[in-house]
């Protein structure tokens, strides 16, 4: 008994440092909130109008035909955490207080199944730094339940992928992309995989079905259709190629987009690479989803890999690439670090997202007047940033290749610097 109580000092302290730490994080971001320009938190305001419009007047998105967001950006799901922010505001009387209480209670629920394992410490670490590091963003916009309901779904897939499902779809219907992490696992439980996807057919069937009811029609998928017509904005990876072109002499510019509140890019290339964006986001999701296919190492690292790499394309490929997005590669990074704390490969993705997160933070919301003016300094900071991204992408590609080569016995994994003992028991893609 001695020995027991002995070795439990050390780890609760460990566990309250760490703790600490995350309380001291999250003064750091609102703090920072605080000091930002007025746009860092903005989203907040406009979730809450929604809701305030919903229950006040009756104007609900999606479910009322004649208003102005009966075709809505979101999915429809997106109104629980609005709405349960919403009824927060009534007793903060603030609406960012209560959005924030929130986003860092669901922070919390990953933090804390983090500390709970001491082999997971360095994995929490980056957690809590890496939300230090990106700012209010991070926790400002509905990414954050990405980052949270990916993690649960990958912590869940090795032993229980129906639950790791539910958590994706559900995740999906609040930002359509944790419904990319779905292939991963059916990937890692090829056995089980018609009750994944009844899973997530059931839920979605389920989600329509209410919205039908209430009278949204087919428009609760309205949110697929809202993307397709935006332009180049300005953060995006293709927009840094424009921005290029223009500090070559090309024609770029950058200008503001009212009806969407943000900024894009124009002249110079940016049509042609609008034109071949959709082809290289369906070839590069579709070649990661074939090396997933292919992996035969440990569980966990194609689950990891596999999810970072859908997220990593995601944001390669995408016309958007808000700053918030850079929240998609902490998921899959601290699960990756949770699993295999010693892994060279999954530390120096850490850093590079850490890296990729702190300079999103310099350009959203401190210096993003200065980026959309184009001026050199801004822009060297965002393409160093989107070029840490495709560092991100190729780490991934050439792990998944190694995963997805000739089948490996233990040893040779071990000897190959794969991490193989987790609880004495690694368990492998079934083939």
């Amino acid at each position: 008994m001695t020995h027991i109580a002995a070795a439990a000092g050390p780890r609760h302290r460990k566990q309250a440092i760490l703790w600490a730490a995350f309380a001291a994080a999250q003064a750091v971001v609102i703090l920072a909130a605080w000091l930002s320009p007025g746009g860092s938190l903005y989203d907040v305001n406009l979730y809450y109008w929604w809701m305030h419009s919903g229950w006040v007047d009756g104007q609900w998105p999606v479910l009322t035909s004649d208003w102005q967001y009966s075709s809505w950006v979101y999915p429809m799901l997106a109104i629980v955490p609005m709405s349960v922010m919403a009824m927060l505001a009534q007793l903060t009387g603030n609406a960012v207080a209560a959005w924030l209480i929130l986003s860092i209670g669901a922070s919390a629920v990953v933090f804390g199944q983090l500390v709970k394992d001491e082999r997971r410490h360095r994995a929490a670490w980056f957690w809590l730094l890496f939300f230090a590091a990106i700012g209010p963003v991070g926790l400002g916009r509905l990414d954050i339940y990405v980052a949270v309901t990916v993690f649960l779904a990958l912590l869940a897939a090795p032993r229980r992928p129906v639950l790791s499902a539910l958590f994706l779809t559900v995740g999906a219907w609040i930002k359509v992309v944790p419904g990319l992490i779905l292939w991963p696992v059916i990937a890692v439980s090829r056995q089980r995989w018609r009750s994944i996807v009844a899973v997530a057919l059931v839920v979605s069937a389920a989600v329509m079905a209410v919205v039908a009811l209430l009278g949204g029609g087919l428009r609760s998928l309205s949110f697929l259709g809202q993307q397709s017509g935006r332009g180049l904005q300005l953060e995006s990876v293709g927009a840094s190629l424009v921005m290029i072109s223009s500090k070559l002499g090309g024609s770029g510019t950058a200008h503001y987009n009212d009806a969407l509140n943000t900024y894009e890019v124009q002249g110079g290339p940016t049509d042609a690479i609008v034109m071949v964006l959709p082809a290289f986001m369906v070839l590069g999701l579709l070649a990661i989803a074939w090396l997933i296919w292919r992996s035969r190492g440990p569980i966990h690292e194609v689950l990891g890999w596999g999810a970072l790499g859908m997220m990593v394309f995601g944001i390669l490929t995408n016309k958007v690439n808000s700053t918030q997005f850079e929240v998609w590669l902490v998921a899959p990074i601290a699960y990756g670090l949770a699993m295999s704390p010693h892994s060279r490969a999954w530390r120096h993705a850490a850093w590079g997202a850490g890296i990729a997160a702190l300079l999103s933070q310099y350009l959203f919301p401190f210096r993003y007047w200065n980026l959309a003016a184009l001026d050199t300094v801004e822009v060297s900071v965002l393409i160093a940033r989107n070029a840490i991204v495709v560092a991100l992408a190729v780490l991934t590609v050439r792990q998944l290749m190694r995963l997805a080569g000739p089948a490996a016995s233990r040893d040779e994994l071990a000897a190959s610097g794969w991490p193989v003992e987790r609880d004495g028991d690694v368990e492998f893609t079934p083939r």
